[in-house]
Protein backbone atom coordinates (compact mmCIF):
# COMPACT_ATOMS: atom_id res chain seq x y z
CA UNK A 1 0.00 0.00 0.00
CA UNK A 2 2.48 2.15 0.78
CA UNK A 3 4.69 1.50 -2.20
CA UNK A 4 1.71 2.02 -4.59
CA UNK A 5 1.02 5.66 -2.26
CA UNK A 6 4.33 6.85 -3.06
CA UNK A 7 4.18 6.02 -6.85
CA UNK A 8 1.30 7.34 -7.16
CA UNK A 9 2.83 10.43 -4.87
CA UNK A 10 5.82 10.54 -7.16
CA UNK A 11 3.94 10.47 -10.39
CA UNK A 12 1.92 13.21 -9.73
CA UNK A 13 4.98 15.90 -8.33
CA UNK A 14 6.43 14.68 -12.32
CA UNK A 15 3.20 15.87 -13.48
CA UNK A 16 3.16 18.67 -11.66
CA UNK A 17 6.82 19.92 -12.28
CA UNK A 18 6.45 18.79 -16.17
CA UNK A 19 3.69 20.93 -16.80
CA UNK A 20 5.38 23.66 -15.13
CA UNK A 21 8.06 23.24 -17.12
CA UNK A 22 5.34 23.45 -20.22
CA UNK A 23 4.10 26.58 -18.12
CA UNK A 24 7.92 27.73 -18.36
CA UNK A 25 8.99 27.00 -22.25
CA UNK A 26 5.63 28.70 -23.07
CA UNK A 27 6.50 31.92 -21.28
CA UNK A 28 10.19 32.13 -22.90
CA UNK A 29 8.28 31.65 -26.10
CA UNK A 30 6.26 34.42 -25.90
CA UNK A 31 9.02 36.83 -24.49
CA UNK A 32 11.16 35.77 -27.80
CA UNK A 33 8.36 36.65 -29.89
CA UNK A 34 8.03 39.57 -28.30
CA UNK A 35 11.54 40.83 -28.57
CA UNK A 36 11.18 43.35 -30.71
CA UNK A 37 8.58 45.11 -28.16
CA UNK A 38 10.76 44.42 -25.38
CA UNK A 39 13.30 46.29 -27.03
CA UNK A 40 11.16 48.88 -28.50
CA UNK A 41 10.76 51.19 -25.31
CA UNK A 42 14.19 50.71 -24.28
CA UNK A 43 14.90 52.57 -27.90
CA UNK A 44 12.79 55.00 -27.43
CA UNK A 45 14.27 55.82 -23.82
CA UNK A 46 17.95 56.40 -25.54
CA UNK A 47 15.78 58.52 -28.43
CA UNK A 48 13.58 60.49 -26.84
CA UNK A 49 16.22 62.72 -25.03
CA UNK A 50 18.32 62.91 -27.94
CA UNK A 51 15.64 63.92 -30.27
CA UNK A 52 15.55 66.90 -27.46
CA UNK A 53 19.14 67.78 -26.98
CA UNK A 54 19.22 68.10 -30.94
CA UNK A 55 16.55 70.42 -30.26
CA UNK A 56 18.12 72.31 -27.70
CA UNK A 57 21.10 72.33 -29.40
CA UNK A 58 19.48 74.06 -32.26
CA UNK A 59 18.13 76.94 -30.17
CA UNK A 60 21.43 77.96 -28.82
CA UNK A 61 23.25 77.39 -31.99
CA UNK A 62 21.15 80.25 -33.64
CA UNK A 63 21.40 82.59 -30.68
CA UNK A 64 24.87 81.89 -29.18
CA UNK A 65 27.32 80.59 -32.07
CA UNK A 66 28.30 83.02 -34.78
CA UNK A 67 27.32 82.01 -37.90
CA UNK A 68 30.63 80.93 -39.48
CA UNK A 69 30.71 77.96 -37.10
CA UNK A 70 27.17 77.30 -36.80
CA UNK A 71 27.39 74.12 -39.37
CA UNK A 72 30.34 72.77 -38.38
CA UNK A 73 29.55 73.13 -34.55
CA UNK A 74 26.48 71.28 -35.52
CA UNK A 75 27.91 68.52 -37.52
CA UNK A 76 30.04 67.84 -33.97
CA UNK A 77 27.09 68.18 -32.37
CA UNK A 78 25.12 65.32 -34.44
CA UNK A 79 27.72 63.27 -34.17
CA UNK A 80 28.21 63.25 -30.49
CA UNK A 81 24.41 62.88 -30.08
CA UNK A 82 24.31 60.20 -32.57
CA UNK A 83 27.64 58.49 -31.05
CA UNK A 84 25.35 58.65 -27.78
CA UNK A 85 22.14 56.58 -29.37
CA UNK A 86 24.17 53.99 -31.37
CA UNK A 87 26.06 52.97 -28.22
CA UNK A 88 23.83 53.03 -25.32
CA UNK A 89 20.92 51.93 -27.60
CA UNK A 90 22.20 48.11 -27.37
CA UNK A 91 22.97 48.33 -23.98
CA UNK A 92 19.86 48.94 -22.76
CA UNK A 93 17.78 46.75 -25.21
CA UNK A 94 20.25 44.04 -23.88
CA UNK A 95 19.05 44.98 -20.75
CA UNK A 96 15.42 45.07 -21.14
CA UNK A 97 16.10 41.32 -22.57
CA UNK A 98 17.49 40.74 -19.87
CA UNK A 99 15.36 41.37 -17.11
CA UNK A 100 12.06 40.88 -19.40
CA UNK A 101 11.83 37.21 -17.87
CA UNK A 102 12.05 38.46 -14.31
CA UNK A 103 9.43 41.28 -14.85
CA UNK A 104 7.10 39.93 -17.69
CA UNK A 105 7.86 36.00 -17.72
CA UNK A 106 6.60 36.30 -14.05
CA UNK A 107 3.40 38.22 -14.56
CA UNK A 108 2.31 35.99 -17.54
CA UNK A 109 3.29 32.65 -15.91
CA UNK A 110 0.88 33.87 -12.81
CA UNK A 111 -1.91 35.67 -14.95
CA UNK A 112 -1.77 33.28 -18.03
CA UNK A 113 -2.89 29.75 -18.08
CA UNK A 114 -0.90 26.99 -20.60
CA UNK A 115 -3.82 27.30 -23.26
CA UNK A 116 -3.58 31.61 -22.93
CA UNK A 117 0.01 31.27 -23.79
CA UNK A 118 -0.13 28.61 -26.23
CA UNK A 119 -2.84 31.22 -27.98
CA UNK A 120 -0.03 33.85 -27.81
CA UNK A 121 2.57 32.03 -28.86
CA UNK A 122 0.14 30.80 -32.13
CA UNK A 123 -1.08 34.63 -32.59
CA UNK A 124 2.61 35.76 -32.07
CA UNK A 125 3.71 33.05 -34.76
CA UNK A 126 0.62 34.35 -37.32
CA UNK A 127 2.40 37.67 -37.36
Amino acid sequence: MRAAFALALVACVSLAHAQGSTKKELVAKVLQLQQASIEGPARNIVERPAVQMMQAAAATLQAQVPPARREAVAKSIDADIRKFVEESTPVLAERAVKIAPSVYGAQLEEKFSEDELRQLVARSNRR
